[in-house]
């Protein structure tokens, strides 16, 4: 839902704002994707230590399928903020497995509950 900021080398500066929020608001009658898209929650999961660049960090449903994926550094235009932070959205509230392998190998498993507040924010450190 990022507003998109725009600069030209003349110098102006264009902003375009994102109506992506708007759909989120509830309706009498939703239809199912409506319905998925207002359940939708974001998973920001931020990394510290060693081998942050290159982590790769899986969300794992109740069945052991990875729901999402994302590797740091390599996907800047999913909203990810830098090496640090790994934003996820969810569409499925539940229990899920948050598993960490950082670049050096390293592996931190964590559960969390997705759901019942829109944004979740998860602080994963790797042991020294």
């Amino acid at each position: 839902m990022n507003d998109l900021l725009l600069g030209h080398a003349d110098g102006t500066v264009n902003i375009i704002v994102s109506g992506a929020a708007n759909i989120r608001e509830p309706t009498e009658h939703p239809t199912y994707h409506e319905k998925k898209l207002q359940q939708t929650c974001i998973v920001s999961v931020s990394l510290a230590g060693h081998g942050v660049l290159g982590a790769d960090v899986q969300l794992v449903d109740g069945n052991g399928n990875t729901a999402l994926r994302r590797t740091v550094g390599t996907q800047v235009l999913t909203g990810c903020r830098g090496p640090d932070i790994v934003n996820l959205a969810v569409r499925e509230p539940a229990g899920y497995t948050l598993r960490v392998r950082f670049a050096d190998g390293t592996i931190k498993i964590q559960g969390i509950t997705v759901g019942g507040a829109p944004h979740t924010i998860v602080i994963q450190n790797r042991p020294n």
